[in-house]
């Protein structure tokens, strides 16, 4: 039995809004993932300030404070830019997921010719999954604003 033009229809609707809600699915992912590197470095990054505060305390000697400083300087920068390069693996990983939901929604979107107006279906598409990845690259774009205008940027660029 052949099917009807409305089943054709149902079909691509639904795989449509399949690949929408894997890309949001994947987003969210992404934004998750970002969350707990950034819970995790600010964890870390306090309790090697209370940790270096203590010492400094304690510290008799000049020479021994600007050691304490160095020290937690130096490795403050080291996890600084291992930081950063698990945010770009996380955001690198989301995009990469993003993209195989629409190349896989992409694939489905020729049945959508199938029916009077496949460009139609195709737009309708494109359009759900280009407004949910602005959205990502906003809200990436957003938090790269917000670290370029910390306190110790502003300092360094001074």
């Amino acid at each position: 039995m052949t099917p009807m033009p409305i089943e054709i229809f149902m079909n691509v609707c639904k795989q449509n809004v399949d690949c929408g809600m894997r890309v949001v699915e994947a987003l969210a992912e992404g934004a998750t993932r970002i969350r707990e590197i950034q819970l995790e470095a600010a964890t870390e990054a306090h309790a090697a300030a209370v940790a270096t505060q203590k010492c400094i305390a304690g510290a008799t000697q000049p020479a021994d404070l600007w050691k304490l400083y160095s020290e937690w300087l130096l490795a403050s920068a080291q996890k600084s830019a291992a930081y950063w390069q698990e945010i770009g693996r996380a955001v690198n990983e989301t995009n990469t997921a993003v993209l195989k939901c629409i190349g896989e929604g992409a694939q489905a979107l020729p049945a959508a010719a199938a029916i009077g107006d496949g460009d139609a279906a195709k737009q309708a598409l494109a359009g759900v999954i280009d407004n949910a990845y602005k959205q990502w690259v906003d809200a990436t774009r957003e938090f790269y604003s917000f670290s370029s205008a910390a306190p110790f940027a502003r300092a360094a660029a001074a």
